[in-house]
C-alpha cells in the first residue's frame, strides 16, 4: 500500500470502534479495509482484515474512474 487513510468517522460497536480504509495500490488501484480499535483506548489495535475488504473487479478496473470502489 503506498497510501492509507480513513473512509470517515469512527462507527462505535459493542465490539469496539470500526475504522473503514481505503489504501491505494501500484497502479493507483483503491481497495477498503477495515481495523477495529479498542472502545476505551482507541491508540490500542484489536484487529485488522489481512486482506482487503472491497477491490475493484475487472469491470471497474476502467472507467470514468479506473481502479476504483465507491
Amino acid at each position: 500500500t503506498l497510501q492509507l487513510g480513513n473512509c470517515g468517522p469512527p462507527i462505535e460497536t459493542d465490539a469496539g470502534w470500526l475504522v473503514l480504509t481505503h489504501g491505494v495500490g501500484p497502479m493507483r488501484t483503491y481497495s477498503i479495509g477495515a481495523i477495529l480499535l479498542d472502545l476505551d483506548d482507541p491508540t490500542r489495535v484489536i484487529g485488522r482484515l489481512r486482506r482487503p475488504l472491497l477491490t475493484p473487479s475487472s469491470d471497474e478496473q476502467n472507467g470514468y474512474v479506473p481502479n476504483v470502489v465507491y
